[in-house]
């Protein structure tokens, strides 16, 4: 009787037993229209992570009729099928990220029908993966020297690269691309850089990487010839030195520091005016930041100073009176004449 149309029906049944003696019954049956609607339930709202796999809504359906179903996603209709009366299944594997919204109906044979709504939000709270570089350890004035970080996000976004906290680089990266900077220049001692990365949904990622910049290479100087010259006499020592971080100079004679200062790679001068007579073991001593130093040493000899003759007192009178009696002369001539 499953397929009898809407009216009224009546069944009658008789049976008879081998005397022909019979009895019957009927059965009035009433076949009304359908109209109840189909059942369906559907899970509560939920949430996923952006990028992951194996999600999937199921409606639980059922009808005595079944029809056919059709689900729409955000107002739009993706799918339009035949329904056999068992679950519905949609696989909503890789969605993009916000809020979506799936309608499923359901229509039995008598155009009866039945929907349910549910709300998939896709959300990305995964922060990019940054890997940790060595720790950089370079001679100072070498050349060639980088960083190199690689990152990997489904929503690479911007990257910020700092230098002792203060902003050196930035740019967009690409997930497992290299993101890589030269690091030449920096001064002597321990630098810090750090990688801050980020994805278009904020999440952010960063890695630190010491560089230290080492100075393992004594300075250059000069060494002036040795010197001979008379007590008195206006002379000096230049010594010129150079080095990628100077800092102080020492002067020693016979073994006694006589001057210090700071050094710059200016010319260091020593004035020998006022140095007695004598010979000195005269010593430079250049110190770089990185404590590697180097000396110059130079050989001073002071002569005594040579004395000059001078004309004797007595002379100079004889001279002078000479002179006088000449002009006494001319003059009694001339006015004798």
């Amino acid at each position: 009787m499953d397929n009898l149309e809407v009216g009224v029906y009546i069944y009658t049944c008789e049976v008879n037993d081998s005397y022909t003696n019979s009895i019957n019954d009927s059965v009035l049956i009433f076949v009304e229209y359908d109209n109840i609607k189909p059942n369906i339930s559907g899970p509560a709202d939920f949430n996923y992570e952006f990028g992951t796999s194996g999600h999937k809504i199921i409606w639980n359906v059922s009808d005595l009729n079944p029809k056919l179903y059709n689900i729409s996603k955000d107002g739009i209709l993706i799918i339009e099928a035949p329904w056999n009366g068992s679950d519905i299944i949609l696989n909503i594997t890789g969605l993009n990220l916000g809020t979506h919204s799936f309608v499923c109906c359901v229509m039995d044979k008598n155009n009866n029908t039945a929907c349910d709504i549910v709300n998939i939000t896709v959300e990305d709270t995964t922060p990019p993966v940054i890997n940790h570089p060595s720790n950089i350890e370079y001679e100072c004035g070498s050349t060639g020297n980088t960083l190199t970080w690689i990152a990997t996000d489904l929503l690479p976004n911007k990257y910020y690269i700092t230098l002792d906290g203060v902003l050196y680089k930035n740019g967009s990266w690409n997930t497992g691309e290299n993101i890589t900077i030269e690091i030449d220049g920096l001064s002597f001692g321990m630098h810090f850089f750090t990688c801050y990365i980020n994805d278009t949904s904020g999440n952010i990622a960063m890695d630190t990487v010491n560089v230290y910049v080492n100075d393992t290479t004594p300075p250059t100087i000069n060494i002036p010839q040795s010197i001979i010259i008379e007590k008195g006499t206006r002379a000096n020592i230049t010594w010129i030195a150079n080095d990628l971080n100077p800092s102080n100079f020492y002067i020693y004679c016979n073994g006694s520091l006589i001057r210090s200062g700071v050094w710059n790679n200016t010319p260091i001068v020593l004035d020998l005016y006022t140095f007695p007579e004598g010979i000195y073991n005269i010593t430079c001593k250049v110190i770089d930041i990185g404590g590697n130093s180097i000396t110059s040493s130079v050989i001073v000899q002071i002569t005594p100073q040579l004395q000059t003759s001078k004309p004797s007192y007595d002379w100079l009178l004889l001279i002078f009176i000479i002179c006088i009696g000449a002009v006494v002369s001319f003059s009694a001539y001339f006015l004798n004449k």
